[in-house]
């Protein structure tokens, strides 16, 4: 067993290894603008050969991610750390810190500097280029993990953020984009998706605890700009709401109400208008 054992925390820790270089990679090769070769880790990952390898290894995985001492570079970094584990495993967490870790100074925000939508200009500005890049396709089986990771990297620190929390209007047209628009007419109609901050699949879920013309209300719309609409809205708030319904059969307002304002806290200052100060 001691053999297995070892063999089993040897392969957790390679892999950490690997999914911190796959970060560290992918984002070089952004940054080059593809004047380098994109990196390919699909078959770098060790795998257990037998089940005592598989329960050693997911043991010694969340081992490890508890384990790992915070960054210390500021609340914001420090938070995304545990968001990750919340959400899925520690797996996401190892892969979040590896990169946070290897951040150049100037991306990390400093206590102290002028924040815009609760978040300082270089952190604003690299996160908007992360929500804009496109990312390799990952095996189904390895996206949550990516996905969480994805979520650590575009929150900010909720601490930050001035904000009164979600509420809800009362709209009777169900043209909730001709809503959202004429409320913000410097807007694009064809550059944005409209996405509801309780999503509309809450009327089927939950029936009776919100009404139709609550969720068309402009109080809960969010504009989210085409060009990060895969990354924040179909992977990273996709993965928050699919977590959210999983853990929750049944379900108050006042929960959800908490649910759409952590979302909003999170990734407010990318919506279009922002949300937060």
């Amino acid at each position: 067993m001691f053999r297995e054992d070892a063999k089993a925390l040897g392969k957790v820790a390679a892999n950490a290894g690997i999914a911190v270089a796959n970060v560290n990679d992918w984002f070089a090769y952004g940054m080059s603008g593809g004047t380098i070769s994109p990196p390919d880790y699909k078959h770098a990952y060790y795998e257990p050969s037998n089940n005592v390898e598989k329960l050693m290894m997911r043991q010694g995985t969340d081992a490890l991610g508890w384990a790992i001492p915070g960054p210390g570079v500021g609340r914001a970094v420090e938070s995304a750390i545990p968001r990750a584990i919340e959400s899925t495993s520690a797996s996401a967490a190892e892969r979040a810190e590896g990169f946070i870790a290897n951040r150049r100074p100037g991306e990390l925000a400093e206590e102290g500097e002028a924040l815009v939508g609760g978040v300082d200009i270089e952190t604003l500005r690299y996160q908007q280029g992360l929500a804009r890049f496109a990312f390799q396709p990952v095996p189904k089986s390895k996206r949550a993990l990516d996905n969480a990771m994805l979520g650590a990297m575009l929150a900010r620190d909720q601490a930050r953020v001035k904000y009164d929390g979600a509420t809800v209007g009362w709209e009777p047209s169900k043209d909730y984009r001709a809503i959202f628009f004429g409320r913000n007419p410097n807007l694009k109609p064809s550059d944005y998706v409209v996405h509801h901050g309780g999503e509309r699949q809450i009327l089927d879920r939950y029936p009776g605890l919100f009404s139709e013309e609550e969720l068309n209300s402009i109080e809960n719309l969010r504009g989210i700009h085409k060009t990060i609409d895969v990354n924040l809205h179909k992977k990273v708030i996709r993965a928050e709401w699919d977590d959210f319904f999983r853990k929750h059969a049944s379900a108050t307002r006042r929960e959800i109400f908490e649910k759409i304002t952590e979302i909003d806290r999170k990734y407010g200052h990318l919506f279009d208008p922002p949300i937060g100060e």
